[in-house]
């Protein structure tokens, strides 16, 4: 009788494990980028999670870096995650396998999109702002990603559209 108690108890309890398990697993799937129409732009380009506009800087990839300094890290903040094991998930419409690799001088793990290092902007208050596209700053052209792949440029160039001039980050 014991016995019987034991291992209807034992049963239980794997079954708890095995759906905590499974609802953790599922937890951690997250949708790291998506698609987004943006007017200022007038494409349809990789926003983060919330909204918020993310960059790649020209000739970076998973192992050449060039913002490296703390004045680029702090001006173009990396997108990140806590943990290798992140599942990453792209929402419709984005094209490119995202990867995290480990780098020095960031916390967590930086996401990348087709092997290409993603990046906030420091001087984009909301969602739906592109102010660092085009920049020249930090040892390349900051732009910001089209959806279905590559850079995505105001018509065309590398230069900002603003009526103000962009400012100009120095290369350290």
């Amino acid at each position: 009788m014991h016995h019987r108690k034991l291992a209807a108890v034992t049963a239980v309890l794997l079954i708890a494990v095995a759906a905590s398990i499974t609802v953790a697993l599922a937890a951690s799937t997250k949708t790291i980028v998506k698609a987004k129409a943006n007017t200022s732009i007038g494409k349809t380009i990789v926003v983060d999670a919330k909204g918020k506009t993310v960059y790649r800087l020209s000739g970076e990839t998973s192992t050449k870096f060039k913002c490296t300094s703390s004045p680029c890290l702090t001006n173009w903040p990396p997108l990140t995650v806590t943990s290798k094991t992140t599942k990453l998930k792209a929402g419709t419409g984005v094209r490119g396998k995202l990867t995290v690799v480990k780098r020095s001088g960031v916390k967590g793990f930086q996401v990348l999109l087709g092997g290409k290092p993603l990046y906030h902007f420091i001087g984009d208050t909301a969602a739906g702002d592109a102010k660092g596209n085009g920049l020249n700053a930090f040892g390349g052209i900051w732009n910001v990603l089209g959806a279905s792949g590559g850079s995505s440029s105001a018509g065309g160039s590398t230069t900002t559209t603003s009526s103000t001039p962009a400012p100009v980050y120095p290369s350290y």
